[in-house]
């Protein structure tokens, strides 16, 4: 263990300030101060104006001075004592003065001291102790004015059991602190393998000294570090350049991309009035990381604290999770996810939810795309004590329930940032737990750790395949409504009387494009110069934008219209048709109509639809609600010239009359028969071999989405090498539960595809399974 010898209170106090702050490091909200000598009438006023500033280390190190010269400090002083020191970290000392309060006259005063009390208890082990604060607290103040308290109370005692189970099942891991250089007796985190390369690290350096104490104190800066491999280990730690490392912020909480060319980082400014984190990234290039850019405010809200990134990859999405405590959230920070595109977009971040969210805080996210897994800390759902690690199986906003990670994984500590290497199955994590190097306080400052699984393990691939969120697809579809979708003049069937047609919208679109050419040689008619230029560029614009992107949007709802459809909903699409001045109101309702019915016609060709659109079977449906409105809202501008034809048939003007839109989607439940309805999240898998992996389990989520108990009859392969179980027999309405596939590594070698019969009382279901295709 590393102390320090004090030689007088200015270096006392630095040593306070810049120690131990976990949340400086978790949750990046206080920044690391530079401090200027203060002149006050007394220690108390001097604690009271750096709690005023936020300035917790100082304020704690003032009261404990207070307190140490004055035997008859007021009782309230050694509560805001033992409250600082608890947010500190400082569990022997916030121990100390909250036993105090507690055998105090004035305990009735502060009520809440009890419960804190178990807390930090908790946090050294004193797991009996905890125990009996809690429920001392739970006994005398039942009715105290704080319910989430009471709450929280409830969850800790509930707690105790699964501790005993979590101390005595260990799992084969070692647990090794990173020696020296990397950890120090300040604070080392968030530890990340860079490949084989280094150990890239954030750390609270010191950055200046002086020894004229009574002018500036020492100035600490949270910065990203990377630590090269050499063939003798790590001899080296290298702060990453300036242009990440800036000084004017506290700069940490980061990771890559994942071919490692793009770095987000968390910045925190260390003054102004605006004091609040967000993110930023920087691209590798030119063998060097650019300047960063701060991230658009649709991550970075305003005046909320955004932080912690991590970007997580699948076949589909890109996922970039993050750390905040905008509005909206479920407690103080929680962990939120946006969708990234290929043009660096991100979509309106989504909270994870209140299976992974909870009232307390929920920190650091790591998700292992192979293992469809998110690792976070939580200090709100049962554990050992303080911050402890979770994972939970999902994806998006589907999650299963947290499952605590264990001792020693876990301690009665904080213990967060869980990461796996790129290139095993080991990793590291970040703890203040007992044998962290430190300046004061044994608890006070974080180490990074590295955990190595131990034995002979079977080496399992598993992938987990769930239900797909509904509330999500109807959110993505309502979104981009309403679609519009545009026709050629008198398109289809031009001059009929007819309602209805038999070409379908895609046909009539390609035939529409195909006139893109005419449509410039009509509309620049009898113009020069820059004119004719203008009107050739913009149907050019017209085509490509407006007309493309209604059918990429119609395209895509299509997608989700399906998944919808599959979950067992009713589904009402309300289409209105209108068309431009040229012809009679009669004549162009029966146009309107025929144009919906063009898109009526390019849903049913996909057959994928036929079982929702049939009328006769029994089950849930697809419905049109219609409003062919003719030339009734057309544009009085455009003209009904028939002669006219550049203004009346090829303007963008009377384009844009000629069109119909999707304008409202309703999805509901089908509640016309009591009837179990089973949904199979994935029908169609593909697995491909992996060296050196001896079994691989598929977890196929499945659901009763209607409104009667779904019973599983049997469910058997066509392959003795792959095992099929389900985990639930019985399925009442709205749950889940999953079908378990086990294949053996030897089933490559015999076979090309596998077949898995799910009966029930509702349908039979195959799963269809490819290997190495």
């Amino acid at each position: 263990m590393k102390t320090m010898d004090m030689k007088n209170k200015n270096k006392r106090k630095s040593i306070y300030t810049i120690c131990c702050r976990i949340a400086v490091i978790i949750l990046m909200l206080f920044p690391v101060f530079v401090y200027a000598q203060q002149s006050f009438h007394s220690l108390l006023e001097t604690a009271q104006y750096w709690e005023k500033e936020k300035n917790l280390q100082s304020a704690a190190y003032f009261y404990k001075e207070y307190i140490t010269s004055n035997s008859n400090a007021d009782i309230g002083i050694y509560y805001k004592c033992g409250m600082l020191m608890k947010e500190l970290y400082h569990y022997s000392d916030a121990e100390y003065y909250l036993e105090k309060v507690i055998n105090s006259d004035s305990v009735s005063f502060y009520p809440e001291a009890l419960f804190w009390l178990g807390m930090v208890q908790k946090n050294k082990g004193k797991y009996e102790d905890a125990k009996y604060s809690f429920l001392q607290y739970q006994t005398r103040y039942a009715s105290a004015e704080n319910p989430i308290l009471q709450k929280r109370v409830t969850t800790e005692l509930s707690s105790f059991h699964l501790i005993s189970k979590l101390l005595l099942d260990t799992f084969p891991v070692e647990i090794k602190k990173v020696e020296s250089p990397v950890n120090t007796e300040y604070s080392e985190f968030n530890g990340i393998q860079f490949y084989e390369e280094a150990l890239y690290f954030s750390s609270i350096r010191q950055i200046s000294n002086t020894e004229h104490n009574n002018i500036l104190e020492d100035f600490y800066m949270s910065m990203i570090i990377t630590a090269p491999y050499t063939v003798n280990g790590i001899i080296k730690t290298v702060p990453l350049p300036v242009i990440i490392n800036n000084p004017k912020y506290n700069n940490g909480n980061f990771c890559f991309n994942g071919d490692k060319t793009k770095l987000y980082f968390t910045r925190c400014p260390i003054s102004g009035k605006d004091r609040n984190c967000a993110i930023w990234v920087s691209e590798w290039a030119n063998h060097k990381w650019n300047k960063p850019q701060k991230l658009d405010k649709i991550i970075n809200k305003p005046n909320s604290n955004t932080t912690q990134p991590y970007l997580a990859s699948d076949d589909e999405n890109q996922i970039f999770f993050f750390v905040s405590d905008r509005e909206d959230g479920l407690g103080g920070m929680d962990i939120w996810f946006s969708l990234l595109n290929n043009n660096d977009d991100f979509s309106e971040p989504v909270n994870l939810g209140s299976i992974v969210n909870t009232q307390g805080n929920e920190i650091t996210p790591f998700y292992h795309t192979e293992k469809q897994t998110l690792y976070f800390s939580s200090d709100w759902h049962e554990g050992l004590g303080g911050f402890d690690i979770f994972k939970s199986k999902g994806a998006l906003s589907a999650w299963e329930k947290p499952v605590n990670m264990g001792y020693p994984i876990n301690s009665s500590a904080n213990d967060m940032y869980f990461t796996i290497n790129d290139v095993d199955q080991d990793g590291f994590l970040t703890s203040n737990r007992i044998g962290s190097y430190y300046m004061t306080d044994e608890t006070c400052c974080n180490d990074i750790y590295e955990y190595r699984w131990l034995g002979d393990v079977i080496k399992v691939q598993k992938d987990t395949f769930l239900i797909k969120n509904i509330e999500y697809i109807s959110k993505s579809i309502n979104d981009v409504l309403p679609v519009t979708l545009y026709f050629h003049n008198d398109e289809p069937d031009p001059k009929s009387l007819s309602t209805t047609t038999s070409k379908d919208y895609k046909t009539t679109l390609e035939e529409y494009i195909a006139m893109t050419d005419i449509y410039k040689t009509e509309y620049s008619f009898g113009l020069q110069g820059e004119e004719k230029e203008k009107a050739i560029t913009d149907i050019d614009t017209f085509f490509l934008k407006t007309v493309g992107n209604g059918f990429a949007h119609l395209e895509q709802i299509t997608q989700w219209l399906l998944e919808d459809l599959k979950q067992g909903n009713n589904v009402y699409l309300t289409i209105i048709g209108f068309a431009s001045p040229l012809h009679s109101d009669d004549y162009n309702a029966r146009l309107s109509s025929r144009r919906i019915s063009s898109l009526k016609n390019y849903i049913k060709n996909q057959t994928v639809f036929d079982t929702y659109l049939d009328t006769v079977t029994v089950g849930n449906k697809l419905y049109f609600i219609e409003d062919p409105r003719g030339k009734r809202f057309a544009a009085e501008y455009v003209s009904d010239n028939p002669n006219d034809v550049r203004n009346s048939i090829y303007s963008i003007a009377a384009g844009m009359e000629r069109r119909i839109q999707i304008t409202l989607y309703k999805s509901e439940k089908d509640t016309s028969i009591k009837k179990p309805v089973l949904l199979v999240s994935e029908k169609d898998i593909i697995v491909t071999q992996i060296p050196e992996t001896d079994v691989y389990e598929l977890y196929i989520q499945i659901k009763n989405n209607g409104n009667a108990d779904l019973e599983v009859k049997s469910i058997f392969s066509d392959n003795t090498l792959a095992k099929a179980t389900v985990e639930k027999q019985l399925v009442q309405p709205e749950e889940k539960t999953f079908v378990c596939i086990r294949l053996s590594s030897e089933i490559f070698n015999l076979s090309k595809e596998i077949k898995i019969n799910l009966q029930s009382n509702t349908k039979e279901e195959y799963i269809d399974i490819k290997l190495n295709p």
